[in-house]
């Protein structure tokens, strides 16, 4: 017996507890982008879960019958409905949907067998979700057939996405089946079986790229396999893979690197290429608070110069990382093989902790044995003249006062040059009240820079002569190191309303290489002079600071604050100074007193 209803908008059976109601507009869903081919690219998966069905109103035998215990709730609706009580079938026709234990089909037409428990969608598309499988919807271009007892079905024109961990994989097929599983580690895992399969990263309607398959599965959120493979760029059949594979695994796990290398490498276009692999190494997922991975990095020495031999190169990284101890960092070793026999190592030491919110210690140490050996490495202007930095700071609070200690490293590009600046020491205070009358804001400051190797071309006295055993004459670069270190004290003090400043600066620089310059014997005869070389040359400053800041006059207008102060009388030198021309002893000048006054007027004060 087949009986026909029709129904201006809702035909349902309540036979279950029925989920909650949604309500919402029917989400529009693009259909995919097909290739010259004829192959979906471009899968419309909704992954926001809109809502798939906008339920008609329920009248009081749809609620009464939803409230009844002990039943499960089969809900459909469309424009019209075919049922057949023998068969125990429902067809749906024109924007039909089923929802079964809250399992929603969607389609042009849908029929549901309610003894083998299978439904059956046609449509362009066709939108199965099911919410124990995640956010992902099935969509099929055709026909899809669901099974809901063994929770698998049957797709012409399936198109669905894999997350992968930064990376969407669209995956399409002709021919496909499904099969929804449920383990005990992964309770929504979903299985892909596809005939003459398309899969790409790439969400463009028209994608760069594609791989062609023959046989496809895909288990969401464990792996991606197909065997053979073609790969496409655009529709141009560029490459054969005998399979393809890629891990979906979310989270860390050790595993194979994915080594770089171009089709050139395995495929030389010309006989002068020079063939380069990059990371065939492996990972180590050794906790859930550190890792680590080891490397190798080749370059072919056939037809090499004297510039680029071809070299190996062995890597290895650790990384750790505590949040709850604020604690992260990483340490990396490389060392290289030229085949020429120079060799260069890396060593790199990054660390940032937090003691605590006033004490802290960053890190960012890196070093080469062999400068030139990095320069001739790099394959762009940028990365050949990049300086090898590195930085050190410690941060530390001590009641109203902040330390920092800290300093730099730099060395340069193609040369044994070294720029360091270590110690560094700053002290900085907040104004201590140390009685009503009386307020101390104390700071001070060390400083130390060091060049080694100093490169400066065409300086003076920059060889050493020499005679060989022979009697020839030969002639070696001299070792040119310079440092400078200075002390800076500040002391102002606040006694009643007036600002007492003082100001202690030390500056000592030692030159450790050959100069030479112009002496002049008699002072008073500057006619006369010897030219002396001095092996060693050095300079030490001494300057001392101090003056008065009276109370300010007509604060609310005119803001005049007069100031008295010692100053030198020569203010272009120090205080106290040495050098080698002095023969090592400190040469004073003196002192004058100096006046003045500052202004700086409220103007809107005077209206």
């Amino acid at each position: 017996m087949r009986r026909v209803v029709r129904l201006p908008a809702v035909l349902g059976c309540a036979i279950a507890l029925f989920a909650p109601h949604h309500a919402g507009a029917q989400v529009e869903r693009r259909p995919p982008v097909r290739d010259s081919l004829g192959a979906p690219l471009n899968p419309a998966a909704d992954t926001t879960q809109g809502v798939l069905v906008n339920w008609a109103p329920e009248d009081s035998v749809m609620a009464a019958l939803l409230q009844r215990a002990g039943y499960s709730v089969t809900r459909y609706q469309g424009s019209r409905v075919v049922f057949d009580p023998i068969q125990r079938e429902i067809g749906l026709l024109e924007s039909a949907a089923i929802d079964r234990d809250g399992t929603i089909l969607v389609g042009d037409s849908v029929r549901l067998n309610d003894s083998t428990r299978v439904i059956i969608a046609y449509g362009y598309p066709a939108v199965l979700r099911d919410p124990s499988q995640g956010r992902a919807d099935l969509i099929a271009q055709g026909r899809l057939e669901y099974d809901m007892a063994a929770r698998e079905g049957l797709v012409m024109g399936l198109c669905t996405s894999v997350e992968e961990t930064g990376v969407r994989w669209f995956v399409c097929g002709d021919q496909s089946g499904f099969k929804l599983d449920s383990v005990a580690d992964d309770p929504a895992r979903r299985t892909f079986y596809a005939h003459s399969g398309v899969i790409t990263s790439c969400d463009l309607e028209v994608p760069h790229y594609h791989f062609k398959s023959g046989n496809v599965k895909v288990i969401q959120r464990r792996l991606l396999v197909a065997r053979p493979a073609v790969m496409y760029v655009a529709d141009v059949p560029v490459f054969w893979l005998p399979f393809i594979f890629q891990d979906l695994r979310s989270g860390r796990r050790s595993g194979i690197l994915s080594p770089r290398l171009g089709f050139s490498d395995i495929l030389r276009n010309t006989s002068g290429y020079r063939r380069q692999i990059e990371n065939i190494g492996y990972y180590f997922a050794l906790s859930d608070y550190m890792d680590a991975q080891v490397s190798f990095d080749w370059r072919s020495g056939a037809k090499g110069t004297l510039q680029d031999p071809g070299w190996k190169r062995y890597n290895g990284e650790w990384r750790y990382r505590w949040l709850d101890r604020f604690l992260s960092g990483r340490v990396a070793l490389s060392h290289e093989n030229w085949d020429h026999g120079l060799t260069n190592s890396k060593v790199s030491w990054g660390h940032s902790q937090d003691f605590s919110q006033r004490s802290r210690v960053n890190t960012n140490i890196n070093y080469v044995t062999s400068t030139r050996l990095q320069s001739q490495q790099a394959f762009n202007v940028a990365a050949a003249l990049a300086t090898i930095s590195s930085q050190l700071s410690f941060q530390q609070g001590l009641g109203p006062a902040n330390v920092t200690i800290g300093g730099s490293r730099t060395q340069y590009p193609g040369r044994d040059q070294v720029q360091q600046n270590f110690p560094n020491v700053t002290l900085s205070t907040k104004p201590i009240e140390i009685a009503e009358w009386l307020v101390w804001s104390p700071g001070f400051s060390a400083t130390n820079s060091q060049t080694f190797n100093f490169d400066g071309g065409g300086a003076q006295l920059a060889f050493q002569y020499f005679t060989r055993p022979d009697g020839t004459l030969d002639s070696l670069r001299r070792d040119r190191d310079q440092r400078t270190s200075g002390v800076r004290l500040d002391t102002p003090l606040r006694l009643f309303g007036f600002d007492w400043r003082n100001t202690i600066n030390i500056q000592d620089t030692e030159v450790d290489f050959p100069q030479a310059f112009t002496v002049y014997p008699d002072v008073n005869d500057t006619s006369r002079s010897v030219r002396r070389v001095y092996n060693q040359t050095f300079r030490t400053d001494i300057n001392w600071e101090t003056g008065i800041a009276l109370p300010s006059l007509f604060r609310s207008t005119l803001n005049l604050t007069p100031t008295v102060g010692i100053v030198n009388v020569d203010r272009s030198a120090p205080f106290l100074m040495r050098t080698q021309l002095s023969g090592g002893e400190y040469v004073r000048q003196s002192k004058r007193l100096e006046y003045g006054a500052s202004i700086s007027p409220t103007l809107f004060a005077f209206f």
